[in-house]
């Protein structure tokens, strides 16, 4: 496998590519910046992407003119955009260990202070999820927060006793309405509406 540079400009971005890489191109910049263009992007004998546009976008950030590719040769077509959607996809299947993040994080602030730089929140690796003394709001004088609630890309702390509740609330609107569409609704005290659009949907009548 041979890496071989390109001038920047010479590599075509996939018209069809599926995945929107804006927001994390400016954190890849940064990571090539400090780190070296250690991954290259990965191209067709034509010069168009297979794997690697935000590296390009990042490319392009910071005025990099020539960088190292790969060239996908010997696939067909139909093989190179199954590719694309598979290597994109699977990223999304794999999960952090957050024990083993967490331990890998504190040892790495030493060396670089900088990394809520890259999108890291340092709060949820320097302390244990714990919160002392908030009796006032229904909490044991020391709770664990053990779960999270991700919302685009806001996070939501949750103790195990409220992950109980959203799960068993969660698996009886399902068994009940036979879908999980309208849950959030339901959640926030809107279900008499949502069971009137519902039924209306499906029977046509009030």
């Amino acid at each position: 496998m041979n890496i071989v540079y390109k001038k920047r400009t010479e590599l075509i971005p996939y018209e069809k590519n599926p995945r929107k890489n804006e927001e994390a191109a400016k954190y890849v910049a940064k990571s090539i910046n400090d780190f070296g263009f250690l991954v290259p992007i990965l191209i067709t004998k034509d010069n168009v992407v297979v794997a690697g546009h935000t590296r390009l976008k990042a490319a392009e950030i910071n005025n990099i003119d020539e960088v190292p590719c790969i060239i996908a040769d010997g696939l067909s077509k139909e093989k190179i955009n199954a590719f694309r959607l598979i290597d994109n996809k699977s990223s999304e299947i794999a999960e952090w260990d957050n024990d083993l993040l967490k331990a890998e994080v504190q040892d790495l602030l030493d060396s670089i202070p900088d990394l809520e730089e890259y999108n890291f929140n340092i709060d949820d690796f320097t302390n244990d999820d714990v919160f002392e003394d908030i009796n006032d709001n229904g909490y044991a004088e020391t709770t664990r927060f053990e779960h999270k609630l991700k919302i685009d890309r806001q996070e939501i702390v949750i103790t195990e006793e409220e992950y109980k509740k959203i799960i068993d609330l969660f698996n009886k609107y399902v068994n009940e309405n036979g879908v999980s569409f309208g849950f959030v609704n339901y959640l926030v005290g809107g279900f008499d509406d949502w069971v009137c659009w519902y039924w209306y949907y499906k029977t046509g009548t009030i």
